[in-house]
């Protein structure tokens, strides 16, 4: 795992729904300001009991620039918009 805030992924994770009801915006901003923020659509990680997204562990956003990272989000602000 790079040490920086989030890396591009390899491959995708759930495809997007394009359902604000399923879909989980989020702005992801690197704690240490090494990388710009970023936003974008949650499409894969670790979900909790109640099927919301784990977003202080590593998940996948697919961004605004068409782009998949993978962020961790213990190293990461992350707000869901």
């Amino acid at each position: 795992m790079p040490s920086s805030a989030w890396h591009r992924a390899p491959v995708a994770g759930a495809p997007v729904e394009g359902s604000s009801l399923t879909d989980t915006w989020v702005s992801v901003e690197a704690d240490d300001i090494s990388q710009w923020g970023t936003e974008g659509v949650v499409v894969d990680g670790e979900r909790d009991e109640n099927d919301e997204w784990v977003l202080d562990g590593e998940f996948t956003v697919f961004t605004e620039d068409e782009e998949l990272i993978v962020v961790r989000g213990c190293s990461c602000t992350v707000e869901v918009l």
